[in-house]
C-alpha cells in the first residue's frame, strides 16, 4: 500500500463520519499544499467544482475493492459519500504524519 493511500485512510479515520468525494478531493489538495513541500501526495488539475486528482480517484476505487473504505454512490455519478470501513485495520503511519493530519483536521 502506498503512503498516500495510508494517509487517505487515516484522514477518513480522523473525520469519523465520512465525507463527500468532492470534499475529500479538496481536503487532500489542501493537505498536500500545507504539508508536502518536497513531494506532493497527489497532482491536481482545475475542475468544475475546484480541484481534481485522477490518481486520488483511482486510489479510492482500489481502497474500496480492498475493503478499506465504503463508497456510497448516488444517482448523480459526480457525487458520492466516502467512509471508512469499520471492519478494516487502520494502516500504520509515522507519528509525525499522524500529528500533521490531526492538526490539519482540527
Amino acid at each position: 500500500m502506498f503512503n498516500r493511500q495510508k494517509i487517505v485512510i487515516n484522514i477518513l479515520d480522523m473525520l469519523q463520519d465520512g465525507v463527500s468525494s468532492l470534499k475529500l478531493q479538496k481536503l487532500l489538495y489542501l493537505y498536500s499544499e500545507e504539508n508536502c513541500s518536497k513531494k506532493r501526495l497527489y497532482d491536481f488539475v482545475p475542475y468544475n467544482y475546484g480541484c481534481y486528482s485522477f490518481t486520488l480517484h483511482k486510489d479510492q476505487i482500489k481502497l474500496e475493492k480492498e475493503k478499506f473504505i465504503d463508497i456510497q454512490r448516488f444517482n448523480d455519478s459526480r457525487f458520492s459519500f466516502i467512509s471508512l470501513n469499520k471492519d478494516s485495520e487502520i494502516p500504520k503511519i509515522t507519528n509525525v504524519v499522524k500529528q500533521s493530519i490531526k492538526e490539519f483536521i482540527e
